[in-house]
């Protein structure tokens, strides 16, 4: 059984409830990262995605102005965790039952230890060269209308 700890990235950014939260996104944007789990003495108390922040923003001269707050005010409470031993199909059915795109991953002692996100997922699907090439069962014909014009 393929386990979590296998596809997760090890070096996680991440914020805290007291981080300004236009710094927090500013690094986001820098390192292009959606999700940041925010964390207090080594645990995870939150989650702050790019469509959190933007729910504190407003658009200023045709540019996205983030309001100056704390990563508190906009972070999600209610986050899914998961294990480096957590299979990849159950963190699958996880991020697909609660409409999620990543899960932090805490060990034993509930410390951070890393987060895998659907982009860790469609790197493995990738890598595993899951596309199968099958013979179609019909062939592309020029339709009779065409003949006529030149290629």
């Amino acid at each position: 059984m393929e386990t979590v700890n296998a596809e997760m990235t090890r070096r996680v950014v991440f914020v805290t409830e007291d981080d300004d939260l236009v710094q927090a996104y500013d690094s986001m944007r820098a390192l292009e990262i959606q999700h940041v789990p925010v964390v207090r003495e080594g645990k995870v108390v939150g989650i702050l995605s790019d469509r959190d922040v933007l729910l504190h923003a407003h658009k200023r001269r045709g540019r996205i102005k983030v309001r100056t707050t704390k990563v508190r005010e906009a972070m999600v409470t209610d986050v899914v965790l998961c294990s480096p031993t957590t299979s990849i199909g159950s963190a699958v059915d996880l991020m697909l039952e609660r409409r999620i795109h990543c899960l932090p991953v805490i060990d034993k002692n509930q410390s951070l230890v890393g987060i895998i996100t659907t982009t860790d997922l469609l790197r493995l699907l990738r890598d595993r060269e899951w596309r199968v090439e099958l013979p179609l069962p019909f062939q592309f014909e020029k339709p009779s209308f065409l003949m006529g014009l030149a290629a």
